[in-house]
């Protein structure tokens, strides 16, 4: 059973000169055990009225790493990371427009590393290499330029302040801080959460900031923690504990090599992180670098491998949140890959191919090859 203790933290997150104080941070927290482990979960167990996504299938636009999802009035805003764009359709899949500035000029960039949604304005806020924020209308007209000191690798926006993740190891040097807040009222930047010691500096988990709905969450390497982002202030939100699957830091603090740290975490089957944090109210849901599933609805925490879409029989285990304000909280993603195996296997095998629901089988049969991912909204019960 889920075992909840509660634990009084006093933190001091040392801050800029330029903040406006000093805060200590008091809270209370939940330290939350793994109450069970189950193979796979039929989606009907957590979430009602899915929608599937096919996209139009267009050698223009072809989604080849989706980094973040963001509804934007009933929109989705697709970071489309192997094509540095951000691209945008409706629901039914249809192609809207794509929004790619590559190039050294006016309002233009060299690499896009994140985007995110500022509601205060109605603006996008497009992280960039070389290190700074472009501000573009949602029709991807461009607005302005922020340039930035340090190097960032994701980042959030609740209309108040924007936040930045930083990258933790420098030119052989770490960071101090973890996070840092920009206020959209005076410009004026803070550091919010002290960085803690560094074990694998090359390796990323991919997105460290989720936002659901206005509440930002912040996920870090090495740390079981989930904290939560409000009003230029962080907290902790719980401390999960998943026992001998923490992977540990080496007794004399030397660092991972990233393809020693895969392999390890692979054949023993040890997380060093979670991500892709969907926190809507009591439901808490997650995933980790061995891409397993982590759901909290109420008091208890379940760890899965896998989820099962009830009405086509068929697995998904990628998932993303869907950032914003809409219903559609969780994104499943059936990758190009998955599309084109079980494709093949329901050529090969009758067996699976009555399981599956007719019309799937009859909707990724017409897909080419060269496909763009399938996506399965859902809204949560």
């Amino acid at each position: 059973m889920i075992k909840y203790k509660i634990f009084l933290l006093i933190s001091a997150f040392a801050l800029f000169a330029s903040c406006i104080s000093i805060k200590t941070v008091s809270d209370a927290y939940e330290v939350i055990e793994v109450d069970n482990e189950v193979g796979q979960f039929n989606d009907t167990t957590y979430f009602r009225d899915f929608k599937m996504v096919c996209m139009e299938n267009n050698p223009k636009y072809v989604l080849k790493d989706i980094g973040r999802i963001i509804d934007i009035k009933d929109t989705l805003y697709i970071l489309n990371r192997g094509r540095d764009e951000v691209l945008v359709i409706d629901k039914e899949g249809n192609y809207i427009r794509e929004i790619r500035k590559l190039g050294r000029g006016h309002g233009e960039y060299i690499q896009l590393i994140d985007f995110a949604y500022d509601e205060s304005t109605d603006e996008l806020l497009f992280l960039i290499a070389p290190t700074s924020i472009l501000r573009y209308k949602r029709d991807g007209s461009f607005v302005s330029k922020q340039p930035l000191t340090e190097y960032y690798s994701d980042l959030s926006c609740d209309g108040k302040y924007i936040y930045l993740s930083r990258h933790t190891y420098i030119e052989k040097t770490h960071a101090e801080y973890n996070i840092d807040a920009i206020s959209l009222d005076d410009g004026k930047t803070c550091h919010i959460l002290s960085f803690d010691t560094e074990y694998a500096p090359f390796c990323s988990l991919g997105n460290t900031i989720f936002n659901t709905c206005n509440t930002i969450s912040f996920v870090r390497k090495f740390d079981t923690n989930i904290y939560k982002i409000n009003n230029g202030d962080i907290t902790f939100h719980s401390q999960i504990n998943i026992g001998d699957k923490q992977l540990k830091p080496k007794t004399n603090d030397e660092l991972y090599d990233c393809s020693e740290l895969t392999n390890i975490c692979i054949q023993k089957k040890k997380i060093y992180g979670f991500s892709q944090v969907v926190h809507y109210g009591k439901f808490l849901m997650f995933s980790s670098n061995i891409w397993d599933i982590f759901i909290k609805n109420g008091k208890s925490l379940s760890n899965y491998s896998m989820m099962k879409n009830t009405k086509f029989n068929i697995p998904l285990k990628m998932f993303l949140p869907i950032e914003g304000m809409a219903d559609y909280k969780v994104c499943f993603v059936m990758q190009q890959s998955e599309i084109n195996s079980l494709k093949h296997l329901l050529k090969s095998n009758s067996n699976l191919r009555v399981k599956t629901h007719p019309d799937f089988v009859k909707t990724i049969e017409r897909l080419p090859e060269e496909t763009n991912p399938i996506l399965f909204l859902y809204k949560i019960k």
